[in-house]
């Protein structure tokens, strides 16, 4: 569920433009999982929950388990938004020029006819089924291209690829682990503090994520997938992102008058390094499209698990029974992908460059730390009143829109602070700061 299209085409373009650093977005997820694993799982699965805010109405009562619901659905439109618009843009980068020359509107078409087949239809079973098959895939594409790439006699392997990254000017050095923490994008001081704290809610108290472990058929299958998902997320630094470090530099050998967009250097590369003729560019590109579905239909699932579970049946229909409660959800999955698509197409740029996975992780930052403040409140402090977690939950945006805002008066007025952490306030810190 986790492996998509952000790693593909987003964790290679980060690592094409901010270097090695990025690998701590899967390194660090290692000790978060193991506090899922041992601490979350078997509270979760004791209380046999379908969601996480039932989870929460348990301790706190329903008007926190509402307000989780809601914050969550917000949270997924978003991500749902941002998986619609890099997946659509790939497609019709891919296809431009061929016969096909996919518009970005089309492929925005495409891909919710294609992700609603089968998620209409097979609801969460066919989602965990189809994004086994397409994980093993799409590890199978990232070592591939990372092979391709390594192997570039421009390149000279991943001895070759050292050499090149340590002979350049230090600030054009790709093969760093840690950046100054007055770093725009990924400062150390946010690495282990704010991006801790994010790892920590996508691992332990993000629907999406954690619907699969609580639909386990054991305790044990539970801790063992969600294990195995923590083994598979340290390959990824060493194929997307070593792979984008390649193509910096590939790129710059090859093309040095050409800079491509960071979100555009898989398609780039795909074509500077693939044999063509063979075969290899339809299978890499069939790899691009599942890691596009296997996110897109988890999130739609969750999705309308939480209108249906949470929404719907509480307050609007209790009488609903499971067939009644399927039907809506049904109807759910097709409004929210259409909304979602349409949203893509009217607020995201095909034509603009940036790095599209550290926009959404800095969107749905502002809403992530009051959730898990309360989530480790809910298991670790007695004696917490409802509306002490439904305000914590309430305030978070608000906390985070008042550190960014104080932090820049104080900023701009003192030379040392700007010096140190830089003239804005990075949305890592913003997080602990929030948390």
């Amino acid at each position: 569920t986790y492996i998509s299209a952000t790693h593909l085409i987003g964790m290679l373009g980060i690592g094409y433009s901010v270097g090695f650093a990025q690998s701590h977005y899967e390194i660090l997820a290692v000790f978060p999982i193991l506090l899922l694993v041992f601490v979350f799982v078997p509270i979760y699965r004791r209380l046999q929950v379908f969601t996480l805010s039932q989870f929460l109405e348990k301790r706190f009562g329903e008007r926190v388990r509402l307000l989780y619901a809601v914050f969550m659905l917000l949270l997924i439109l978003v991500q749902l938004v941002g998986q619609f618009y890099i997946g659509a843009r790939a497609i019709s980068l891919i296809t431009q020029g061929s016969a096909l020359n996919i518009s970005y509107p089309w492929a925005l078409l495409l891909l919710v006819g294609l992700t609603c087949s089968y998620t209409f239809f097979g609801g969460l079973k066919a989602v965990v089924v189809t994004d086994t098959v397409q994980g093993v895939f799409i590890l199978f594409v990232s070592f591939l291209l990372c092979y391709f790439a390594l192997s570039q006699p421009e390149i000279g392997g991943l001895t070759g690829l050292m050499h090149i990254d340590a002979v350049q000017p230090i600030p054009q050095q790709r093969m760093h682990l840690y950046l100054p923490a007055h770093h725009d994008s990924l400062p150390f001081t946010g690495v282990f503090t704010g991006l801790m704290l994010l790892h920590t809610f996508y691992w332990v108290t993000n629907q999406y994520l954690v619907q699969r472990v609580i639909a386990a058929r054991s305790l044990r299958d539970a801790q063992i997938g969600a294990l195995t998902a923590g083994f598979l997320k340290l390959c990824i630094p060493f194929t997307c992102i070593l792979t984008g470090i390649a193509a910096a530099h590939l790129f710059d050998a090859r093309f040095p008058h050409t800079s491509p967009p960071p979100d555009d250097a898989f398609v780039y590369l795909v074509y500077s390094v693939v044999p063509q003729g063979v075969g290899w560019t339809g299978i890499l590109f069939a790899g691009v499209a599942a890691s596009i579905f296997s996110t897109l239909d988890s999130m739609l699932n969750s999705a309308t698990t939480l209108l249906s579970i949470d929404v719907y049946r509480p307050y609007i229909r209790p009488s609903a029974d499971d067939r009644h409660l399927v039907r809506f959800g049904r109807a759910s999955i097709l409004f929210v992908s259409l909304l979602t698509a349409a949203l893509a197409y009217l607020t995201y740029d095909p034509s603009a460059g940036g790095n599209f996975f550290l926009r959404v992780s800095a969107y749905g930052s502002y809403i992530t730390p009051g959730i898990i403040a309360v989530f480790f409140a809910a298991v670790a402090v007695r004696g917490i009143p409802w509306w002490g977690a439904f305000f914590a939950i309430l305030v978070g945006p608000l906390a985070g829109w008042f550190a960014e805002w104080g932090y820049s008066n104080l900023a701009a007025n003192d030379e040392w602070l700007s010096a140190w952490l830089g003239i804005r306030l990075n949305f890592l810190h913003r997080v602990l700061l929030s948390f």
